[in-house]
């Protein structure tokens, strides 16, 4: 999958992925543009090869450039858990976005699975739990 920004004055579009093929961009297929416009925000991993591979939260400049991870995993993880981040919404200053956080852990018995709301800091990319569950944006159609 491939995400592009376009920029609204000039008509220029950007390739809003890793030129070094590291990280795949695009999970849950939705970005977040910051209210600037100048930073895009995706979920992605770093390891296409892994049985449950950790998504992360990604930032980059909507000229393409400036890749950088943003979130750690919110729970401990093993080779029996796989954690996936998902952006909703950003704070209208652009600090802080609202994502959730969903685990699954795959003992020998049943699947548990846990789904968490937290507020993440851009900045430093330290997250706060909310509450449990799932957060959704009004404006974006669920499937």
């Amino acid at each position: 999958m491939v995400w592009c920004a376009r920029n609204l004055l000039t008509g220029a579009t950007a390739r809003l992925t890793d030129p070094g093929n590291v990280v795949q961009l695009g999970f849950q297929g939705q970005a977040l543009i910051s209210p600037d416009g100048s930073e895009a925000y995706l979920a992605g991993t770093a390891d296409l090869s892994a049985f449950n591979p950790e998504v992360e939260l990604y930032g980059v400049k909507t000229d393409g450039s400036g890749l950088r991870r943003i979130t750690s995993s919110c729970i401990a993880m093993d080779s029996a858990t796989s954690m996936r981040w998902q952006p909703v919404r950003l704070s209208p200053d652009g600090k802080r976005m609202l994502a959730n956080c969903h685990t699954e852990h795959f003992p020998p018995a049943p699947v548990v699975r846990t789904d968490k709301i937290m507020i993440v800091h851009l900045d430093d990319g330290s997250a706060c739990f909310v509450t449990h569950g799932r957060a959704y944006d009004w404006h974006v159609p669920t499937t």
